[in-house]
């Protein structure tokens, strides 16, 4: 079978890379590619729903004339004008358990950031992390086991109770920006959170020394010129391509090569 990929950042080469080895055609666009059955976007596919996530902005509509003899096209939070009868979408980022392993990496690589950002052990620091899903479950265990305390801020009070089981030190967060959340106990504060949790107020109690790590897209900070920002989208294709792109293509090629699964399940 031939994939026409239409570029991404490293972890689609290195996907492709593993295609190629397992006797996969591959074309890159601008190649015709009209002899390709399978297609392959971006992860995500686009961040302005006009264009591509590639270097070129590759407008939507031209790669959309390619679904003509497509069976399969792969990405990640794929667009509706790329669902079509008869063509398989397989957006990864609706499977369960590439996401789990996504988040898992990006867990990884905020802990690579996190500790170029610390003048001291993370084991002497306490980590706030607003927002609990799977990038904040995965990371707190990884804190954890080096020692660190760690804080989670939900708005979820059955988060906070069940983690209050465990151990972990929870609090409430406010998101409207008229309360304010106080953050006065934390030295490093991680965003997992798309909502403007880091307004003026909540700055104001956090020590003025301590790094914001943003995990999450959107405008979340409002930013006051005294707490450094650290801005990490797309963790998981920069900082571990390989590992990233590998989970790419073993979900990928798991849905080509018969797996019983839709493709919006494992």
């Amino acid at each position: 079978m031939n994939i026409l990929s239409f570029g991404g950042d490293r972890r689609i080469h290195e996907a492709l890379r593993l295609f190629r080895a397992a006797g996969y055609g591959v074309q890159l666009y601008p190649e015709t590619g009209e002899d390709a059955e399978i297609l392959f976007l971006p992860f995500p596919v686009t961040r302005d729903g006009e264009h591509l996530n590639n270097s070129e902005r590759t407008p939507l509509g031209e790669a959309e004339k390619f679904l003509a003899g497509a069976k399969y096209v792969f990405g990640g939070n794929i667009p509706p004008v790329f669902r079509r009868s008869g063509t398989v979408s397989a957006d990864l980022m609706q499977i369960d358990g590439f996401v789990r392993e996504n988040a898992r990496l990006t867990a990884e690589g905020a802990l690579k950031t996190l500790i170029g950002l610390c003048d001291r052990s993370l084991s002497d620091c306490v980590v706030g992390i607003i927002g609990y899903g799977r990038i904040t479950s995965s990371l707190s265990l990884m804190l954890l086991s080096l020692g660190c305390r760690v804080k989670i801020y939900t708005s979820r009070e059955h988060i906070r109770v069940a983690l209050g089981t465990v151990g972990i030190s929870t609090s409430s967060v406010s998101y409207d920006g008229a309360e304010g959340t106080d953050l006065s106990d934390v030295d490093i504060v991680v965003n997992t959170a798309p909502a403007p949790a880091l307004c003026a107020q909540t700055l104001a109690t956090l020590p003025a020394c301590a790094p914001i790590l943003e995990l999450a897209s959107g405008n979340n900070i409002e930013e006051d010129g005294i707490h450094k920002v650290v801005r990490e989208m797309g963790i998981p294709g920069r900082v571990m391509p390989l590992s990233a792109g590998k989970l790419i293509y073993e979900y990928s090629r798991e849905i080509l090569e018969g797996s019983d699964a839709p493709a919006t399940e494992r």
